[in-house]
């Protein structure tokens, strides 16, 4: 008789603590569901900017005459597009995004890709060391509900080269503007400027550079 009152209660036991921790799972594991969900839509918001910046290096390599196109739609329930937006002169993109939470301090520029922040459009530095940081980098600035990421180029010096520093350079060929077409590039080339139409640095010296020209359009 103890015996079979021990099983039971046993039993008994055994179920509550089964029910218990199923419990658990489904209060706290579904947060933890939708937190990765959440994050797996960031991903794609961020790989379309990887691609992005993948692509302009790609095509800036490729040679003279190479293309590509990128389509800038997303499928997410929690971000969308809003603009992406070419500035030749200061040789960025800008990817706007809203919706969603971002891991980013609010209203302040988060670097995401390279190694630091010189010689961008919001820093000072005449170019950046090869072997030591790229000729690119990613930025992530959220505020008020709306993130933007920058895909930025940048002079980078190799010491010796004849040509000592090098540049993608962003060439606007029509449309600066989109929301839900494609980025169109172009390699139109390469030109190197020496003498009075180099770069003048701080120091005061002027140096060669050479430019990869990328034609770009928002379609």
């Amino acid at each position: 008789m103890r015996k079979a009152q021990v099983g039971a209660i046993t039993a008994v036991l055994l179920t509550g603590i089964t029910v218990g921790v199923a419990s658990v799972v489904y209060v706290w594991g579904q947060p933890i569901l939708d937190k990765r969900d959440a994050g797996d839509q960031l991903d794609e918001v961020e790989g379309l900017v990887l691609d992005i910046q993948s692509e302009v290096n790609r095509v800036s390599q490729a040679g003279t005459g190479a293309t590509s196109s990128i389509p800038v739609q997303i499928e997410s329930d929690e971000y969308s597009v809003n603009i992406v937006e070419l500035n030749a002169s200061s040789d960025y993109i800008d990817v706007v995004v809203e919706g969603g939470e971002f891991p980013y301090p609010e209203g302040s520029w988060t670097l995401l890709s390279g190694e630091g922040m010189r010689n961008l459009s919001i820093s000072g530095g005449d170019y950046v060391l090869e072997g030591q940081d790229s000729g690119s980098v990613i930025l992530a600035r959220p505020e008020s509900g709306i993130t933007t990421y920058r895909i930025e180029f940048r002079n980078v010096f190799s010491d010796g080269d004849e040509v000592p520093l090098e540049k993608t350079d962003l060439i606007s060929t029509g449309s600066t503007v989109t929301g839900s077409g494609s980025i169109y590039l172009e390699n139109a080339g390469t030109q190197v400027n020496r003498g009075s139409s180099g770069l003048t640095v701080s120091s005061g010296q002027t140096l060669a550079r050479e430019l990869s020209k990328i034609e770009a359009e928002m379609r």
